[in-house]
């Protein structure tokens, strides 16, 4: 029996086999590592019209860590697949939490364990020009901040894409900084802050060809102050991917855009302390793993459980 065959017979199995007095039969991994995306496969009774995704911290004061939403992947008249990923901030308490997942008036929970993981503390030297950027006061930088926020956090049902692993925009080159490092800025002036890398960056030389990492809808196209030429693009709902830095855009926004397909090239636009291409990647607006979406990553066999859902609902 083929792999294709097994998870064939593994959904079919899921999808008709909710009972009629259950709300849901809910598959997610009960542990996590700091940063990475949680996938999390709910099947459901057809009446359900929205699911929502809670997790809670029962140890801090019952505090809600991230809220979420599912989407629909194949719809009968037995069972209706929905499908959903919740974004682990770094910063997260290493711990013990719960999954709440609610269905109209109904709700499961399910015990979820976050594990904490090293990252690299790196100390960056900026210049006078890089410490006034960063530093200055600017009502434009505050505004693109919030947009660049609500872009990445909005949550568009139709929006499937791609459902199937993502590849890297650029290939061969070195990683000059890791998703999570923690960073220690060392100003002109003597003064010093600190912030966490939100992505990976690619010592790429200027003008070097930047591919989509998937297929998607172009969410954002233009220059900003601090990641200079930037790209935004939307996979799935709630899930971007971020390119700053670029010496030039081949873009628009609202393009759709193939797997692969060129977006820009690399530049040193923005803040940077040389030529490079930052990727990021983005899931109900924060900053995840960029690694977990590519083949072999840990979202790899939930992108094949998607795709088999697809290819059953189509009768391919």
């Amino acid at each position: 029996m083929g792999k294709r065959t097994i998870l064939t017979l593994t959904l079919l199995f899921c999808l008709f086999l909710v009972p009629a007095s259950s709300e849901a039969l809910v598959y997610t991994p009960q542990e996590v590592f700091l940063g990475d995306p949680l996938p999390i496969r709910i099947y459901t009774n057809p009446r359900v019209q929205e699911v929502t995704i809670q997790i809670w911290d029962d140890e801090v004061k019952k505090t809600l860590l991230i809220e979420g939403k599912a989407f629909r992947i194949r719809e009968e008249e037995e069972a209706t697949l929905w499908v959903g990923l919740v974004g682990i901030p770094t910063v997260t308490r290493p711990g013990s939490y719960r999954i709440e997942i609610r269905m109209g008036e109904g709700a499961q929970v399910v015990p979820l364990s976050v594990l904490g993981k090293p990252f690299i503390h790196e100390e960056i030297a900026l210049n006078r020009e890089m410490t006034k950027l960063r530093t200055e006061e600017d009502a434009r930088k505050v505004k693109e901040m919030k947009e660049l926020l609500e872009r990445v956090s909005q949550f568009n049902v139709q929006s499937i894409h791609q459902l199937k692993p993502f590849r890297m925009p650029v290939e061969g080159f070195r990683r000059t900084s890791l998703f999570g490092d923690r960073r220690k800025y060392r100003y002109a002036d003597g003064n010093m802050d600190q912030s966490i890398h939100t992505g990976i960056d690619f010592a790429t030389p200027r003008g070097t060809p930047v591919g989509a990492s998937a297929a998607g809808r172009v969410a954002f196209a233009g220059p900003r102050i601090l990641t200079g030429n930037t790209v935004v693009l939307e996979h799935l709902p709630g899930v971007y991917t971020l390119y700053y830095h670029l010496d030039r855009i081949d873009v628009k926004e609202g393009n759709q855009v193939k797997e692969g397909e060129r977006i820009g090239t690399s530049g040193a636009t923005g803040l940077i302390t040389g030529p490079h291409l930052h990727w990021e990647v983005r899931v109900g607006g924060i900053p995840v793993n960029p690694d977990a979406f590519l083949q072999t990553g840990p979202l790899d066999k939930f992108f094949q459980l998607l795709e088999t859902a697809v290819e059953l609902k189509e009768g391919r």
